[in-house]
């Protein structure tokens, strides 16, 4: 009763529907927040029977406050994907200031094809109005599924006021032509947050940041791919004049368990400006770990590496640490090897955690270092 309404509206916007329906009739008080326009500003809508005719009920109240917007759903069910789409749609009939989207579905979901999902996120898209700032952020990290190219060139002509395109997506399944990309890049000149696939970059794509009044590229998340044929790797030349360009550029790689060392070590260019690292592998990284020693020791600020535990990659490991004076977070999870024969998703990493002491520590004024080590009792991997 005593509650501040500001701290009120901050508990409920932590609640999902059904909660804050619940929690709406303890009293007066709580009822005139739950309905209050502020409290709709940012909202998470999680597609499941039962609620979904509540959300479209509320959307229809309090769709035009709605500025940020989350969509949990299994596009992999029917029924599911259906009321995805009717949302969709009813926000895009009822909503012209959205700022934020973000769709998250399982993470089983096998990536497939939706068209019928392409088609409302197009509504949603050209659902632009003159007085609106127009989407600032679109967030497909999570989202399983097969996007065309005419999706995200719809969202570059109706919100040029695009300013985080994130869409390394679990599963590759968005995989921009360089083309479409590059064509995305010169009308969203505002741009400044990217996440995509190693393929959809080139060299021209990377150049058209350096253009003239446009905003400069802050965040550049690559989720790195086995090249495929014809692909093609960003330039030393091209990454240096960025990092003479843009100073405040940070790169954050990530690669996935089919990307081989030799591969990693394609990309680790020298004039990357590196701030983290993500690599999960099942080969011996002591020589990929030596490179980024060498080429990122002062820009390096995060690591975290699944691999195989060796003694080369132990002493490349203690050698990034003495070398590499940013880095702030360190995570080394030791997996097991498996037979050939088995696929990569079967492979469970094996961790105890230890803390490094700031007396092994060779910078002790940074923040303590958290190590992940495998289990000492398991023998070493045979690679």
């Amino acid at each position: 009763e005593y509650l501040p309404h500001q701290l009120l509206l901050n508990i409920f916007s932590l609640l999902d529907l059904a909660d804050r329906s619940a929690a709406s009739l303890t009293c007066k008080k709580w009822l005139k927040v739950f309905y209050s326009a502020e409290l709709w500003e940012n909202v998470t809508l999680r597609v499941q029977a039962g609620s979904n005719k509540t959300w479209i009920a509320l959307l229809s109240r309090y769709g035009p406050f709605v500025r940020c917007v989350k969509i949990i759903a299994d596009l992999e069910e029917r029924a599911s994907r259906m009321w995805a789409c009717i949302i969709i749609d009813h926000l895009a009939h009822v909503n012209t200031g959205l700022q934020k989207l973000t769709v998250v579905t399982r993470e089983d979901d096998s990536g497939a094809y939706f068209e019928d999902v392409q088609k409302s996120l197009r509504g949603l898209f050209n659902s632009t109005c003159p007085d609106s700032a127009g989407l600032t952020t679109v967030d497909f990290t999570r989202l399983s599924g097969q996007f065309e190219d005419p999706l995200f060139l719809c969202l570059a002509r109706s919100h040029s006021s695009l300013e985080k395109l994130l869409i390394a997506n679990r599963y590759p399944g968005i995989q921009l032509q360089p083309k479409s990309l590059l064509s995305v890049v010169k009308t969203c000149r505002r741009l400044s947050h990217l996440a995509v696939w190693s393929s959809t970059l080139t060299d021209e794509v990377m150049e058209a940041f350096l253009e003239t009044l446009r905003a400069p590229l802050q965040s550049l998340e690559i989720h790195c791919s086995t090249p495929t044929e014809g692909s093609s790797v960003i330039s030393n030349s091209t990454w240096k004049n960025l990092k003479a360009h843009l100073p405040n550029l940070e790169v954050h790689l990530h690669f996935p368990v089919d990307v081989s060392s030799y591969e990693m070590l394609a990309f680790l260019q020298k004039d990357i400006p590196v701030a983290s690292l993500d690599i999960h592998s099942c080969f011996d990284l002591s020589e990929v770990l030596m490179v980024v020693g060498e080429n990122y020791k002062r820009c390096l600020k995060k690591i975290r590496v699944f691999a195989p535990k060796s003694p080369a990659t132990e002493n490349t490991r203690k050698t990034i640490l003495e070398t590499c004076s940013k880095v702030t977070e360190a995570n080394y999870l030791c997996v097991m090897i498996i037979p050939i024969d088995q696929p990569y998703c079967q492979y469970k990493p094996r961790l105890a955690t230890n803390l490094l002491s700031t007396e092994c520590d060779p910078h002790p004024t940074r923040p303590k270092i958290y190590l992940n080590l495998s289990n000492p009792n398991l023998p070493d991997p045979r690679v």
